[in-house]
Order: structure tokens, then C-alpha cells, then sequence
């Protein structure tokens, strides 16, 4: 099978057996194949946008649900203090805004460090969620798979108020009611987050060595790479 994802412009080259049409998820898909190859190194503007993408998927994920305003506002306001972080210290890519804040002596708490590991805990729960539901049939519930994600990533992140986010996701669609509202083209959707899983995994791999080197990631289910 010829690699590649094809798109009208640009060609991206996402790896082998990776290989999509244009669709609704091409910003998601662009925007982390601009940090391919870089990983930490990639710029805040561009870790920005691939955030971003992350969040609106997320959003489809979670819509009309009573969590979707306070999970959307918690990933916004993580951003905003990263960017702003990042600015604060001088530095322009992920990587040199860690080491600014803490060759400057920025306490971890509200700080650009403490904002990036709750949106890598995101990613990992978020990325695991999507790696299950793809696997899944398009009438599959995806209550269990979200669950199952969450006990595994940002459960104990939480505390007590993990049972009451566990009950929520009883609230979740059918894989095929989140596919549609991506896109009424499912095939082409099943496609695109696959393509996602592939190119997304570098850079959350990444973001996990570096906090557990830093050993700011205390909560052992967040210290893996899924």
C-alpha cells in the first residue's frame, strides 16, 4: 500500500498503512503533522493549534453533555496559561518554555509546566478513547470505552470527584452519533482519527518521558504511553 495521507494540498506523509482522503478532520491531522519530527521542539503556536484540533474532536465527543462546558473551558483556560507562559519566559517552543520556567525558579503551581500536564493527561485520556472506539462497531455505546480510558489515565487525577465524572459518561453517544457529528461520511472519519492515533503518538510520548523525567507526573496511570 502506497504511503501517505491524501489530501488536496499538502501531501502528508504519515507514515506506512496510513492512508485517508480529504475530510473534516484535515486541520486535526495538519496542524500534528507540523510537530511531526519535532516533538518538544515544535513551536508554542504550533502545539497551540494541534491542541486545539484535540479539543473540538473532543467536544463532538462530549456534546450536550453537562460536562462539555467545564471539560471544554478546563482545556481552553490550560492552553491560555501555556501560551502565556510561554511568553512570559521567552520562549518559543515547548521544550524552552519547561526549561525557561524552571531555570527562572517558576513554582510548578499556575504555572506553564503545571498547564501542560493536564493537557498531556488530556491527550493520553483523550488518544485512548479514540484508539478504542475505532476499534469498535458504528452501534457500539461508547460509554465503557470512556470509562475504561479514564480509569487508566485521569482517574486518580481527580480524586472524589472521579466517581461523579464516571456516572456522567453514561451520557455517551453511539460511536456512530460521534462519527456523524464529524462528518455524515463515518468511512472517511474512521479513517482520519486513525491517522490521528499515528501521528499524535510521537509527541504524547514525548510529553510523557519529559514529565516523568521531571518526575512532576505523580500519578502512576499517567505515566504511561497509550
Amino acid at each position: 500500500m502506497a504511503t501517505g495521507i491524501v489530501l488536496t494540498k499538502p501531501v502528508l506523509d504519515l507514515g506506512p498503512e496510513v492512508r485517508v482522503t480529504e475530510g473534516p478532520l484535515v486541520e486535526l491531522l495538519s496542524s500534528w503533522k507540523r510537530i511531526d519530527g519535532k516533538g518538544l521542539d515544535a513551536s508554542i503556536e504550533v502545539f497551540e493549534k494541534a491542541y486545539q484540533a484535540v479539543i473540538g474532536v473532543f467536544d463532538s465527543l462530549l456534546k450536550g453533555m453537562l460536562m462539555s462546558g467545564m471539560v471544554k473551558g478546563d482545556n481552553e483556560k490550560n492552553l491560555e496559561k501555556l501560551v502565556l507562559a510561554a511568553r512570559r519566559v521567552g520562549a518559543g517552543t515547548v521544550r524552552e518554555m519547561i526549561q525557561n520556567e524552571i531555570s527562572s525558579g517558576v513554582a510548578l503551581r499556575n504555572s506553564g509546566r503545571e498547564a501542560l500536564l493536564w493537557m498531556k493527561r488530556t491527550l493520553q485520556f483523550v488518544r485512548l478513547i479514540i484508539r478504542n472506539a475505532v476499534a469498535e462497531g458504528f452501534e457500539k455505546g461508547l460509554a465503557s470505552v470512556t470509562k475504561s480510558a479514564y480509569d487508566k489515565t485521569l482517574a486518580p487525577c481527580h480524586g472524589l470527584n472521579a466517581r461523579g465524572f464516571k456516572f456522567a459518561m453514561n451520557g455517551m453517544p453511539k460511536k456512530r452519533v460521534f462519527f456523524e457529528r464529524l462528518s455524515s461520511d463515518t468511512a472517511t472519519v474512521q479513517n482520519e482519527l486513525s491517522a490521528w492515533l499515528y501521528c499524535s503518538y510521537p509527541m504524547i510520548s514525548n510529553l510523557v518521558v519529559e514529565f516523568n523525567n521531571l518526575q512532576i507526573e505523580n500519578v502512576m496511570t499517567c505515566q504511561q504511553v497509550v
